[in-house]
């Protein structure tokens, strides 16, 4: 496993002296490939054969699946440590980093990554602080929602509601298993960056009051696999509507109150299931986890909380925007 911050030196040639505690596990070979935030992956060469055969599972249909495996593979370099333990980055590599004397190496369990100093310092003030606010409870209910429960697959239908952390997160799991999204929000600015985080398409829910049929007509008639209800009572109705027979309902959210009418008749005639879901277990976040790492998948911070541990929990990852509604 790979620990720790360094500083080792970059010579004139582009060979990087790597850190004493580093070499024994790079001594057979290595894999140098542009990794996120323009930094570099150092890997193992058995761990980027690991990677390899995880990626096969892939879904090229996907667009952003496929600019990552091109990302990652169209640049990267079989290298072997010297016996000084140096080992030359590519200049192609170096400029994609904007590597120069001032860099920094970390440790990232199964990788080691290079930095310029200047970009680390950044992401270290901004990325890591707000990232690891949310990886603790929205992205483990989207993946609870999608995955485990809902077993999303490749040319599945997903409705989100708002641009909550929940739903933003479901959004990015389901384009990640190669689902088409249809996503709803109050303006059409927030749809705009639902629309760039992948989402296929958009629907205003301040301007169409019965999106739920309209949900129903983008699919063909047919309705959405899974509908991510964050609303609460406010938008029940319509979710339901949404759904296809057999449709999966995940109940997530009571931000319109906790009382609602449910309307047993179309959830009998379509056999829908409804499932309240909240968080998960250690095991789906640690899969959740591998994911993320293989797909390079990041989460979306829109606005940065003050210090107070629940004021950072609590608002949503994009924005505080529910859902219908709200």
């Amino acid at each position: 496993m790979f620990l720790g911050t360094h500083f080792p030196k970059l010579d004139d040639k582009g060979r990087l002296f790597l850190p004493a505690k580093f070499r024994d596990e790079l001594a057979d070979g290595l894999v140098i490939t542009r990794g996120q935030e323009r930094s570099l992956s150092v890997w193992p060469e058995r761990e980027f054969v690991q990677l390899t055969e995880q990626l096969k599972q892939a879904p090229i249909t996907n667009k952003g699946a496929r600019d990552y495996l091109r990302m990652l593979f169209a640049g990267a370099s079989n290298e072997m440590p010297d016996k000084q333990g140096r080992v030359t980055i590519p200049p192609m590599l170096r400029d994609y980093a904007g590597l120069d004397r001032d860099r920094v190496v970390i440790g990232a369990r199964n990788r080691v990554e290079i930095w310029n100093t200047e970009n680390w310092n950044r992401y270290s003030r901004v990325g890591t602080r707000n990232s690891s606010l949310t990886i603790a409870t929205r992205p483990v209910t989207a993946w609870n929602t999608l995955v485990v429960s809902g077993k999303v697959k490749e040319g599945d239908t997903v409705l989100t509601l708002g641009t909550g952390g929940v739903s933003v997160f479901a959004l990015q799991f389901a384009k990640m298993a190669g689902a088409t999204v249809i996503a709803t929000s109050s303006t059409d600015e927030k749809l705009g960056r639902l629309e760039a985080l992948g989402a296929d398409y958009l629907i205003n829910y301040r301007k169409d009051e019965n999106w739920g049929d309209s949900a129903r007509r983008l699919t063909g008639g047919r309705g959405v696999d899974h509908v991510i209800e964050v609303g609460g009572p406010a938008s029940l109705a319509q979710s339901l509507v949404a759904a296809r027979v057999g449709g999966h309902v995940a109940v997530i959210g009571i931000l319109s109150g906790t009382t609602a009418t449910l309307p047993l008749h179309t959830v009998l005639t379509r056999q829908l299931r409804l499932k309240g879901l909240v968080v998960g277990s250690r095991r789906w976040q640690m899969d959740m986890i591998r994911a993320i790492d293989a797909t390079g998948l990041r989460p979306v911070i829109d606005r940065h909380a003050g210090p107070g541990p629940a004021q950072g929990d609590c608002r949503g990852a994009a924005d505080s925007e529910a859902g219908p509604g709200n």
